[in-house]
């Protein structure tokens, strides 16, 4: 049988945590992420913005000699029980808000069987949030009706249905969007068990950008 371990922290401010806390970072502490940079870019802890503690994730993207195909991804391996209905919640921070970039929030689980990949994008200059698909394409579901403000924290979270393969809801700041009965994109023949959650930033060529993550949690409900 595992074991289970726990890091304490001193947390300031709101945290929205209402179930069984999986994962929780405020970035205080060295990140400890695997980087996947493609292109030009970087992801570090950075002291220019936060919600509260005076430490985010930054990801910088498209700087100089951009091509369309630049991206920063910071992903994190974290337990978590796939037959549970989890929530995955961020907070961002971008400035430019007409750039074209792309933010995308993810939690993949394999159950022993499969691979199970949920993902909401969320597309800045035309508000547009989509999700994975079944077939690995993202669908539109939402224009947000007020397209939000640069300089600004913003959260988004996403409920999934891990056991039976379904989102559940989408919530961007106090805006909630139905999302129930959606497959989640499904690939057969894993048979171990491993779960990771990611935070995706895409750039657009020759334009700079720079996006600032913050209080990252997954949390599962019975």
């Amino acid at each position: 049988m595992g074991k289970e371990f726990t890091r304490q922290t001193q947390l300031t401010g709101k945290v929205d945590a209402l179930g069984h806390i999986h994962f929780f970072d405020d970035f205080s502490y060295d990140l400890g992420y695997n980087e996947i940079i493609v292109g030009n870019g970087e992801a570090v802890r950075s002291i220019e913005n936060s919600i509260v503690k005076g430490i985010s994730l930054k990801h910088q993207v498209a700087a100089d000699t951009a091509t369309a195909s630049d991206s920063v991804r910071s992903q994190k391996h974290i337990p978590c029980s796939p037959d549970k209905l989890v929530e995955y919640l961020c907070y961002f921070n971008f400035s430019g808000a007409n750039t074209p970039h792309t933010l995308r929030f993810k939690f993949t689980l394999t159950d022993g069987t499969s691979l199970l990949q949920f993902s909401i994008e969320f597309c800045i200059n035309n508000h547009t949030l989509k999700y994975l698909n079944s077939v690995g394409g993202y669908t539109p579901f939402t224009t947000y009706s007020a397209p939000p403000d640069d300089d600004v924290w913003h959260k988004i979270s996403f409920r999934v249905d891990g056991l039976n393969r379904k989102y559940i809801s989408c919530n961007i700041d106090n805006d909630e969007f139905s999302l129930a009965d959606i497959s989640c994109q499904v690939t057969t023949g894993r048979s171990y068990i491993n779960h990771y959650i990611d935070v995706y930033t895409l750039g657009t060529a020759d334009t700079n950008f720079d996006v600032y993550y913050d209080h990252l949690l997954l949390q599962s409900f019975t």
